[in-house]
């Protein structure tokens, strides 16, 4: 069995297990009339290595500016959630069971210039909240507000100096303003708890040991909060490829790494062995950062990323570890060649949905625009002419990724297009799905619903060379996988 293989066993195995994991419902509501019609999708990071989002819940904002929706959260995990609005990223910390009055933001359009741009990032602000029991979100807005002014200001003192007793005495300040809050949830004092770890390690970082000891040992393991990760990663960045820096099993370490079958557990053990590292939930959260750093530096092969994260996955790991040892190899998988083109449903020009599974034995070209890029009005005008081209079996597919939808279909239904123009507004997370950073982009699928070539030319480029050599490759791997007679390609797709 190959590893592609196994991989998507686990997958199935593992999200199995994890669909069964108790769930609690938050109720988000409110008016916001400046979004009548939107619908709003709301985000939360899968974890916080991979910092890959998905979709928890959608604000569906009716004619009045009315909304009312109830998310499913993991009971006993706080989530932080976000959701994009034009110019803004608005956040909020939710609590399962708990119940949210909201106030959005006004309305503000990304500015034209940055509209098209992939590299833009949205203002981060807070969700402003007309009621909240736990003042959970009040208190992080409080504290972290305090504590990115005063780190601010004293981070070169503390870094290049090695201010010491600066570092301390803000620490204390960090207690100091963490109890005038007067919240008493847990994932706040968590939060609290790593944001001084950050900042008693910034003077102390050739030695990990010390803040490792002082406050992640015998401490529990906060997946869901990000100063754990960040301190982690300021202390210990590239962990893997740089293991003999942290630990004093310098020998092992060589030994584990100069072999392409390394076990996630072997080099657990290894680590166990330092005194630094006697709680599973931080070895392991080190070795999956060591991972994926190594990974994407490319100083760890895929060989060997895949059996660490193969080995995390079916070994005695802790649930967290697992899910985010999967997390990572799906992102690593994801839209790689033959691999499962994510699955939509979205709605052509008459308001009918149509879904990936519906061009089922037909080749689809997939591309992305929005009606007010040049660009994109550039490539949409050429397409025509390659649907008369390959006639039938061969399915152009064009997703309106336009703010109104109403506009975009009056603009479309009017227009006599031999191609599919879709609209993305019950679907807006198919951009994050197929990872589209710029506007036109392209994929090919294949007649099993497989990605052909994820970042495929534009209809104006060398798409029909493509095409070809696509469309032979495949031709070829079915023969040779049925052994059957030979037949023409269409025939192959139906």
């Amino acid at each position: 069995m190959t590893i592609a293989r196994s991989i998507i066993l686990y997958f199935a195995f593992c999200l199995a297990i994890f669909s069964r994991a108790e769930v609690r419902d938050a109720r988000i509501h409110g008016r916001a009339l400046q979004y009548s019609g939107y619908h709003i999708e709301l985000f939360a990071y899968k974890d916080y290595i991979t910092q890959e989002k998905e979709v928890i819940g959608m604000l569906d904002v009716d004619d009045n500016g009315l909304f009312d929706t109830k998310v499913q959260l993991p009971a006993g995990d706080v989530t932080y959630a976000f959701m994009d609005l034009g110019k803004y990223r608005a956040y909020i910390y939710l609590e399962p069971g708990e119940e949210y009055r909201i106030v959005l933001p006004p309305f503000k359009r990304k500015p034209d210039s940055e509209r098209f741009n992939p590299y833009y990032r949205q203002e981060l602000i807070e969700v402003g909240i007309d009621q909240e029991r736990t003042k959970l979100n009040s208190a992080i807005y409080r504290f972290e507000g305090w504590w990115q002014k005063i780190y601010g200001e004293n981070i070169v003192k503390i870094v290049r100096k090695s201010d010491k007793k600066l570092a301390d005495r803000l620490i204390a300040q960090c207690d100091s303003v963490a109890k005038s809050t007067r919240c008493a949830v847990d994932f706040f004092k968590d939060y609290v708890y790593y944001r001084k770890a950050q900042i008693y390690t910034s003077p102390r970082m050739g030695d990990v040991r010390r803040t490792l000891n002082k406050y992640y040992s015998g401490h529990r393991i906060a997946y869901n909060v990000a100063p754990y990760w960040q301190t982690l990663q300021m202390m210990c960045p590239n962990f893997i490829s740089s293991m003999t820096i942290y630990t004093s099993e310098k020998e092992l370490v060589h030994k584990f790494l100069k072999e392409d079958a390394i076990s996630f557990q072997s080099l657990s053990n290894v680590l166990k062995r330092d005194s630094a590292y006697m709680m599973q939930g931080l070895r392991e959260s080190l070795l999956l950062m060591g991972v994926y750093d190594g990974y994407y530096s490319q100083e760890l092969s895929e060989v060997v990323v895949d059996s660490m994260l193969m080995s995390a996955i079916k070994g005695e790991t802790t649930a967290g570890t697992k899910r985010v040892a999967m997390n990572i190899l799906e992102k690593k998988n994801h839209l790689r060649k033959d691999t499962p083109a994510p699955d939509f449903t979205l709605l052509d020009m008459k308001g009918r949905e149509v879904s990936l599974k519906d061009f089922s034995g037909k080749w689809v070209y997939l591309g992305f625009f929005h009606s007010e890029s040049y660009a994109s009005v550039k490539d949409m005008a050429t397409l025509d002419a390659m649907v008369a081209k390959y006639k039938k079996d061969f399915f152009i597919v064009g997703v309106l990724t336009d703010e109104n939808s109403d506009r975009v279909t009056k603009r479309f239904a009017e227009k006599k297009q031999q191609w599919l123009p879709l609209s993305s507004v019950i679907q807006q997370s198919i951009l994050l799905d197929y990872r589209i950073a710029a506007l036109p982009s392209y994929v090919l699928i294949d007649p099993e619903g497989r990605i052909s070539v994820a970042e495929a030319p534009g209809p104006t480029e060398r798409i029909e060379q493509v095409i070809a050599t696509e469309m032979q490759r495949y031709k070829s791997n079915y023969y040779r996988k049925n052994k059957q007679k030979e037949k023409s390609i269409y025939e192959i797709a139906k």
